[in-house]
This record gives structure tokens, sequence and C-alpha cells, in this order.
């Protein structure tokens, strides 16, 4: 039934509407005369919906609606007047009323026609307390997120704020939920303005003016934006928005996730600027940092080439022919090519000198004679990267091209190709090619290439420099000009290998954790080459690679100290990829959680391990929070008072609790073996699986019964029974989770009470049907013998006695049926001012005055109401003394409203104040005397208590609690 506020100034209008809806047994009505009255009564109590007429003295309907938008937008509003001008019916759309139902016409249709619009925005408000409830599911999964994320819904409203956005702007999501008109953009650009998750479906152009590196992904929007802070600073966000649906398809909402990337745009800044220092021959390679800096392909590419790098200088001092050998397999590395080779030119690039092959070329190359030097002249596309002195890329080589001449019979298929010049100054040295990279060539593959290479030659420079002066040093006919040259290209290869070595700190230096290459040799000794600057930040302790791994060793905590070196010592041995997660204790004194990995490669008789390790101490400790939290779910599932069982689609037991298992007697195992059919009463089986049903199928969201299950000994059980549904991300539902309590005590307890009264209505019955047939021969002996006594005054006045006696016993016969039906119908709906009135009708005041001042007031009491205040009308004739006045009226209180009956007869004297409702009675008990008044009263909670002053006449106070009164009627 569905609680309706009705406020009209006119009472016979409010009458009238509150018989006619409630006639429909849907609506119960309260009545108010004013909106101030009104607003009270809203904020004191729920109600499902309001009618207000739009006419009234003081405030009018549509102020009236204004008023409740302020405190609460989703209570429905129908505005039911006479007033039908089109300037009103606007001005309450664009105030947000529900309906709108003008007065006039035949009764039956309007009030049907007003019944039907309060029942549909009711249910359409309960629809969307549902959506609003789906949407707080949505909001404590988004709160989990580790991005920054909200959720809008159709309306432009914030229904969810996540924790991580809160910690990014400072704003709780108290402040920010229900709020709209883009009042969660503030936070971000300091005005109320259109952001991503308003533009997912603007064209481009649109979005362009706020957003950069725009990307569409089905119907999600990826972009983000700079924006400014205090002191000249600017922050880089990147968002990621896309439309939310409901299970028709309907869009629902959207959902924007927003992470802060101003470090990693720093970053890239700091590689553009490191990359204009160096020279413009080397253009390229600053294209390749900046790019190093923005994608993680290209991160692990340089972490190759970076390798491959070190590696170079590292091999500096082996044969020529392994190091030309290394540079080929590093070029096939970071391009991702299974062919590669280098050639060196002649001074006059007339002749490529091929020098190495990919290990991987020469196992797929059958030619039995492998030529070692090619006139340029005569070479097909490879030789095209020294005429025309760049780098060449043929995505496609089987395609025709004037420029290939055909390799022999044996050569390695060739799908991809690509090869880059080295130069030294305005000379060509080395051409460097790849094939056959899965997909194809691009730009970056050209700078990792050609910085390979680069650092190739300044090795080989560096090498046969020194080489050159160990020369010059032998031949001491060489004149000092010659030496002083040598020298000369000596430092400058220095200078280059430093700079090199700068630009590698910088490019490890942007890295998440700490790089290092770590070394382990035949004789046990163990140690680092390399350890990045960011030590000293992540850990706490010095990037001194001769000290580290001691001291890093001597920081892990004691726990996993062992663990670690044992993990250390097997990845050793086995030359496998070491891995470990362990605590680590800052010399500062802070704790953390690490995470280590690195791949090893053989050099030499050395493994050495290149890897880097990672603070995941965030990570730990979301995973803890979360095991906290499945833990506490765990308890209450347990430990509740009441039997749960999660039930999947095909109605078998998938969890179940203890409670719910001592109820029926099975063990948790036996219980899940089995299906909820199977213990249930044969009269429940259908029912039940026809609700389950529509909770799959969506049509309710849950459901509640009384029901019969069968315990395993055979026996009933009677339980309350609460079913709802849980569902996934997308809104499926996942299985229900049923809430049981065991009733048995209680439905045996009404099952007595209702055959005890049962009996005790029958012998009530049977003993007054034999007694009012006995009075009525008594009746009537008694007329005879009056008759009789006709002249014999003294008989006459014992005879009269008699009969008033009899009258008694016949009014005892008439309470007991009276209070026999007393709580056998249902409590309903009456007007005060009509009990009244109907309680006057059956006594005689006999000039007695009265005023009833009870207006439209109705309480919810039993049908004997009027009874009651004939009881009350009865006590003040008989026992008032001399009355004259009698006066009804009534107030409201704190507790509900008080029923004021007062006469001006004798009054109660202060010790019989209680008494008079005791069974016994005292001075002004009557068989219908005031302990029957308050046993029909308290039935629904109504309490009455004499208040007079004792000689100023009698003064009774009758409370109805809240709830149990309301005023109807219009005026």
């Amino acid at each position: 039934m569905y609680r309706v506020l009705y406020v009209d100034d006119e009472p016979a209008l409010l009458d009238i509407t509150k018989r006619f809806l409630e006639k429909t047994g849907l609506f119960s009505v309260d009545c108010v005369l004013s909106g101030s009255e009104a607003l009270g009564r809203i904020a004191a109590g729920h109600y499902d919906a309001v009618v207000a007429d739009y006419q009234m003295p003081g405030m009018n309907g549509i102020t009236l609606l204004k008023k409740v938008r302020e405190t609460d937008t989703s209570l429905p509003f129908i505005l039911f007047t006479g007033k039908g001008r089109e300037e009103i019916v606007i001005e309450a759309i664009n105030s947000g009323v529900d309906f709108y139902v003008q007065k006039g016409g035949g009764a039956e249709a309007q009030y049907a026609d007003l019944s039907n619009k309060i029942k549909i925005a009711v249910e359409r408000q309960n629809a969307v307390n549902v959506l609003r409830d789906s949407e707080q599911r949505l909001s404590d999964i988004i709160n989990f997120l580790p991005d920054s994320t909200f959720v809008i819904n159709r309306s432009g409203q914030v229904i969810a704020w996540n924790r991580a956005i809160e910690e990014m702007t400072g704003i709780a999501a108290g402040e920010m939920l229900g709020k709209g008109e883009y009042e969660y953009a503030i936070p971000f650009y300091g005005i109320r303005r259109k952001i991503l998750v308003d533009l997912i479906f603007e064209p481009d152009e649109i979005i362009a003016k706020d957003y950069a590196h725009i990307v569409h992904e089905k119907d999600m929007l990826i972009a983000d934006t700079v924006l400014s802070r205090p002191k000249g600073r600017t922050v880089t966000l990147m968002g990621k928005a896309g439309p939310l649906y409901n299970r028709q398809g309907e869009i629902v909402g959207a959902i924007e996730s927003i992470r802060d990337i101003s470090e990693l745009k720093n970053a890239e800044k700091e590689i553009r600027a490191a990359n204009e220092q160096i020279s413009a021959a080397e253009e390229e390679l600053r294209g390749q940092y900046e790019e190093l800096a923005v994608s993680e392909r290209r991160i692990r590419e340089s972490e190759s080439r970076l390798k491959y790098m070190l590696g170079f200088y590292e091999m500096a001092r082996q044969p020529e022919k392994e190091l030309l050998d290394y540079a080929v397999e590093g070029a096939g590395s970071i391009t991702g090519s299974p062919l590669g080779y280098l050639a060196f030119l002649n001074d006059e690039e007339s002749e490529l000198t091929m020098y190495a092959w990919s290990q991987t070329s020469m196992r797929e190359c059958s030619m039995r004679e492998k030529p070692i030097i090619y006139p340029v002249e005569k070479t097909g596309l490879w030789g095209e990267a020294v005429r025309q002195r760049r780098p060449v890329i043929t995505n496609d080589y089987q395609s025709p091209n004037l420029l290939k001449k055909g390799y022999p019979e044996g050569h390695p298929h060739i799908i991809r190709h690509m090869n880059v010049p080295v130069m030294d100054r305005d000379r060509i040295v080395i051409v460097a090619g790849v094939a056959n990279k899965p997909s194809d060539y691009e730009e970056t593959d050209v700078r990792e290439l050609t910085i390979l290479m680069q650092g190739l030659w300044q090795v080989l420079k560096r090498r046969r420099a020194e080489e050159e002066l160990r020369a010059a040093n032998e031949q001491i006919s060489a004149s000092d000009e010659e030496l002083r040259g040598q020298y000369q290209e000596l430092t400058t290869a220095q200078a280059e290998l430093q700079k090199r070595q700068q630009q590698l700190e910088e490019i490890t230096g942007t890295f998440p954790g700490v790089v290092y290459q770590f070394y382990a040799r035949p004789d046990g000794t163990m140690g680092m080459y390399y350890v990045s600057d960011r030590s000293q930040e992540v850990l706490g302790i010095s990037s001194n690679a001769a000290e580290f791994f001691g001291r890093f060793t001597g920081q892990v905590d004691p726990r996993d100290r062992e663990a670690f070196l044992n993990s250390v010592n097997e990845a050793v041995r086995l030359q496998s990829p070491w891995n470990f997660e362990g605590r680590f204790v800052k010399p500062s004194g802070g704790n953390i959680w690490f995470y280590g990995i690195s791949r090893p490669f053989v050099r030499g008789t050395e493994i050495v391990f290149s890897g880097v390790l990672l603070d995941i101490t965030e990570r730990r400790r979301d995973e803890e929070q979360s095991r906290e939290s499945r833990e506490r779910f765990r308890r209450i599932f347990e430990d509740s008072p009441l039997g749960i069982a999660i039930v999947s689609a095909d109605f078998r037991f998938r969890m179940v609790n203890r409670q719910f298992c001592e109820m029926l007697m099975y063990s948790e195992a036996e219980l899940l073996d089995k299906s909820f059919p199977e213990i249930t009463h044969p009269d429940y089986i259908v029912p039940d699986i026809a609700e389950v049903r529509k909770i799959y199928s969506g049509e309710r969201e849950m459901y509640r019964t009384e029901k019969r299950y069968v315990k395993k000994d055979g026996s009933f059980l009677w339980a309350s029974l609460t079913a709802s549904a849980v569902k996934d991300d997308a809104g499926k539902v996942l299985y229900t989770i049923a809430l049981i309590e065991d009733i048995t005590e209680r439905k045996q307890a009404e099952g007595t009470i209702v055959r005890v009264n049962k009996k005790l209505n029958i012998l009530n019955d049977l003993t007054r049907r034999d007694l009012t047939s006995q009075i009525f021969i008594l009746k009537s002996y008694l007329e005879l013998v009056i008759e009789s006594a006709a002249g014999q005054d003294k008989i006459l006045r014992h005879l009269q006695k008699i009969e008033q006696i009899i009258r008694s016993i016949n009014d005892i016969t008439e309470f007991t049926r009276d209070y026999q039906n007393m709580g056998e119908s249902p409590p309903k709906w009456q007007n005060v001012k009509l009990a009244l009135l109907f309680g006057i009708s059956h006594v005689s005041l006999a000039g007695i005055r009265h005023s009833i001042e009870t207006e439209n007031l109705e309480v919810f009491a039993d049908p004997l109401l009027e009874k009651a205040f004939q009881g009350i009308f009865e006590n003040t004739i008989a026992h008032g003394g001399l009355v004259s006045t009698v006066q009804v009226r009534y107030r409201e209180t704190p507790d509900g409203v008080a029923i004021i009956y007062e006469d001006d007869g004798a009054g109660i004297p202060q010790e019989m104040k209680e008494r008079i409702f005791s069974r016994d009675g005292g001075i002004r008990a009557s068989i219908r005397g005031l302990f029957f008044v308050r046993e029909i009263l308290d039935l629904t909670g109504i309490t009455i208590r004499e208040t007079g002053e004792p000689g100023k006449g009698a003064r009774f106070e009758i409370t109805v609690p809240k709830g149990m009164y309301r005023f109807t009627g219009t005026r």
C-alpha cells in the first residue's frame, strides 16, 4: 500500500478524495490543509507521493513543489487542481512535477485517472531507486580501481566518485555524489564545463579543442590534456571515457578514468632536451629517444639496445669478429628481425665487404660459396643505402622493383628488408641490414639500428685508434704530426664515449625502478657492473656498483634474506631468469616490499644478469586489504544468527552457513550436494521456482515468503525466506543469496491461538444465545405480573427494580457480544467526529451541550471505536453529577495527536484516576465502562488517561501514536 499526502485548503475535497483513493485498496491517504503543514509532515515521516492543489492561501501548490524539491528531488509530486492555464502547467513542469491532473468531469473517471497517475509515479520512482542501488554496487566496485574514476548518470549527476579521485582532487565522495551541471569539472578546470566523459560521441574536431592524442576504441574515448596549477606548474592527465548500458542496450550513464601522466610527460621532455644536444647528423636518434619515453615497446627496445651498447664497451678488447657477430645479433634483437648482416665500405665507397651474418642467416643460407666482397654498382636493393646515402626500408620485398637484381639459389627468402648507412663525418663506413621482421619496419627501427651501429662504430674507431696508436709507437720513424693526429682522434673518441655514457645514465634515470647489471663468476664472486642512480630514491642506498650487492643484501629483511640468497644462487646455477619478492629495510628505517627480475646471458666465463628492482609496497598493501575484506565477509557469513545460502541458476546450493545446516540437521557437504527444491515442502516448490526464475529474468530484484522446509529427519521447519539477486558488472544475475529465519515456534503459537479463540467464541455464542432466550422468557412473565399487580404501588416499585436488573443483564449479554467481536475485524481508518456522533446517538444527553472540534482527524482503530466513545459519554452521564457541557478537541504533540474529552462535572478524585480503568472499576465502573474503552483503544496502540482537576470536571486524554492518525478532506 502506498502512503500518500494530500494537500488542499478545501476540507470537503480532502474528505471525498481520501475516500475515493482509499476505496481502491492501493493507498493510505493523510490530509493537510496547507503547504506549511505539508512540509512538516514530509519532514517527519515517509510518504510515497504528494498530491497538492494549486491555489491555496499562504503557499500555492507550485511553491510547495519547489520547497519539496529543495530537499527531495525524487519524491513523486502530482498537481491536482482546477487551474488549467498553460503558464501554470509550464511552470509546474519546469519545477519538477511528475503529473498534472485537472479537476472536473465525472468523479469516478477523475479519481481513477488520479489513482493511476499516483501509481505510475510511485512505481517509476521505485524503479529509479532500484537503479540507484545498482549504481551503488557499481560505485563499490569502482572504489577499488587504482585509477581516479567517476561515473555520471543520464542527467549528468555524479553517482560514483572513487577513492583514487578523492586523493587526486582532495574532494570527498560525499561532497560530490549527486552533483550535476558539470560540478565534476571544477576540481580540474576551476569552472563548470564539458570534460572527456561529456565528449564521447562528439567529433574529433570538437574534442581536439581541449584534448590531444585522441584515440577511439569502439565506443571508448582516450585522450590527454594539460592543466595549469599554482606557481606556473602544469600536470598532464590522460582520460579514458565510455558509455554505460543497461540490459536493453540503452545508455544509462558514462564512466571516466583519469591517470596523472605528468612524470611520463616530464621524462619525455627531459629526453627531448637531451636529444637537442646531439649533433644535427643525429636527428633521427633524437626522435628515437622521444619515442622511448612514451612507448613501453620503445623502452624495451632501448633496454635491449642499451644492453648491446654496454656490451660493445665490455667486448671492446675481444676479437673483432666476436664483436661484429655480437653487433649483428643485437641488430636483430632490437628490431625483432631473424636475419641480419654487417658490411664495411672501402674509402672510395665502391665495394662492400661482408664481415658478419646473423646465426639465423647462416642457418637459412644454403649457398655453397658465400661472396665476401660486393661491388656497389652490382648490388640490388640492399646497396641503395649507399647509393642514396640514407636508410632504405622495403616492407614488400616480393613486389616488382626495378632496383632489385634478384638473389642466387639457396639465398634466404626475403619478405621485408631494411638497411642503414653509418656515417663518419661525410663518409659511409658501415652498412647494417636486417630482414624478415614479422611486421613492417618503421622509422623507430631505423633510429634504433642507427644508434646501435653508431655506438658500434665509436667502439671500433676507438679500438682502431688504439691499434693505430700502438702501431705508431712501434714505428719510430712515423712523423710527430701523424702521432698528434692519432692522439687527437683518440681524445675525440674518448669524449664521445663519455657523452654516450652520460646519455645512457639519463635514459636509465627515467625507468620506474632501479636498473642494474649483475655478474657471477666461476670462482663464486658476485657483484654489480652497473646500478642506476634511482637506487638512492627507491632503496635509500648508494648506486656505487662495487658496494651495492653487499649493502642491498644486508638491508633485505632478515625473514627473507636466506630465501633471497638462495634464489640468486639457484638462478646462477641454472643460468635461468631470476625473480624474487621480499621485504626490504631502508637505512632510514622505512620498510618496503620489493620485486626483482632479470634475464641472464653468458659473457665468456661469467653469467651476467640485466634487470630491475621495483618498489611494490602499494600493491602488497592493496592485496592485504582485499584479503581482510574477504575475511570479514567470511566471518559475517559464518557467524550470522540467520541461515544464509548462495544458490546458482540450476537451484543448487553453492555456499551454506553453519546456522542453515543446523536448522535442517544436514552437514555442509550434504547440503552442497542438493538443490533447494529437494529440501522444500512439496506445497512450496512450484511457487519458489517461479519466483527465483523471475529474479534471473530481471522481472524482480528480490522476494520474501514464508515456507516450510523438510529437515533431514523428515520433520518440517517453518521459515521466513528473503531471496535477492547478486549481479556482475554487466548486470547479469550470477546467483541468488537467501536469508532464512526459523519461525516454527511462532507458527505453532499462532495455530494454538487460533484454535483456542475459535473454541471460546463458540462457547460465548452458545452461552449468550441461551441467556438471551431466558431473559426474554423472564421479561414476558414480568409483564404479566405487572398487569396483575395494577394498583398495588409497593409491588410495582419492586417489579420496576426487577425490570431494571433484567435490562442490566441484557446489557451484559450485549457487552459480551461486543467484547467478543473486539479485534475480530481488522482495524480501519475512521473519522473521529463521525465515531463520536455515532457514540452519542446511543445515549441520552438529557440537555447536556456538546462541542466536537476534531475537524478532519481520522484514526486507525478497531471498528468498535464508536462503542469506546459511547462508553465515555455513558460514564459522564452516570457519574459526572451536574454536567452541563461536554467538549471534544485535539492537539498534535511530539508523540502523535491527543484527543481531549472534557466535561464540567464533579471530576475524578486523585486516588481513583487509574483505578477507574481497572476491571473492578471503582466509582465509575459499569459493564460498558472505562475498562472496556481502554481495551478497544489498546488494540491499535492508542492510550487513554484521566488528567482533570478533581471538583472541576473530568478530562480524558486519548493519545494516538504517529502513523495511526491522519487528516483528510478539503474545505
